[in-house]
Parts: structure tokens; C-alpha cells; sequence
């Protein structure tokens, strides 16, 4: 069983580290103000996150079944730092989500502007008819 758990741990490690790949492509779209690659990233990233709950869910079954059954202190001790290292993870991911989270609204302020901008040139370029002018 331990196998197993040690097993499920590298795989769900692999696709924590995805996550970070994940956030370097989004503020790099984000600098570039490539939106669909954003939306693509993103969409990405969504999916990636309920992988990794799924192998979460499994690898807390099967902590639990070790710690009922074949519980040892280096399993313990196994178990609880995996419990510290997910916990990490998902302070750091909080955090890059909330930086991504402002990066996408300065982009969103940004891109308004530029539209009330060529809004109000167009409006005012329309009040200069040359047409009514008299020679």
C-alpha cells in the first residue's frame, strides 16, 4: 500500500509543477495581451487543478488505509509531510491565483481605457463636419 501512496505522490508532484508552468505561460500571454491564448491557459490550468484534486482525494484514501492498517512512524511521518507539502502548494498556487487575478483586471482596466479613448476621438473627430464650412 505504501507503494501505491508513494506512487499516487509522484504523479500528483508531477502535476503541482505543471501548475507553475501553467502560471509563467499566463503572465507571459498576459504581458503580450494575447488574450486567447490566456483563455486557452487558463481553461488549462482549470483542468489541470480537478486532476490534481482527484489525485488528492485518492491519496488521502489511501493515507487513511495505512494509517489504519500498516501504520508505521515513517509512514506517519510520510503522510504528514505530504500533508505540509499539499498545504504549501495550495497557499503558493491562492497567492499566484490572486496575482493572476490582478494581472487579468490591470489588463481589463487597460483595454477600457483604449476603447473610451477611440470612443471619445471618434465622437469628437464627428463634431468637426467640414461640410457646413463656408468659403
Amino acid at each position: 500500500m505504501i507503494e501505491k501512496f508513494t506512487q499516487e505522490v509522484m504523479i500528483c508532484s508531477s502535476l503541482m509543477d505543471g501548475m507553475e508552468k501553467s502560471k509563467v505561460s499566463i503572465f507571459k500571454y498576459i504581458k503580450c495581451k494575447d488574450i486567447d491564448q490566456i483563455a486557452i491557459e487558463v481553461n488549462n490550468r482549470t483542468r489541470l487543478v480537478k486532476i490534481i484534486e482527484v489525485f488528492l482525494i485518492k491519496i488521502e484514501k489511501i493515507s487513511h488505509i495505512i494509517y489504519q492498517k500498516k501504520s508505521t512512524q515513517f509512514t506517519n511521518e510520510l503522510i504528514i509531510s505530504w500533508n505540509r507539502d499539499v498545504q504549501k502548494w495550495i497557499e503558493r498556487t491562492n497567492k499566484n491565483d490572486q496575482a493572476i487575478s490582478n494581472s487579468l483586471e490591470e489588463l481589463r482596466l487597460h483595454a477600457m481605457n483604449e476603447i473610451a479613448e477611440v470612443h471619445l476621438k471618434n465622437r469628437q473627430f464627428k463634431g468637426y463636419n467640414l461640410n457646413d464650412l463656408k468659403p
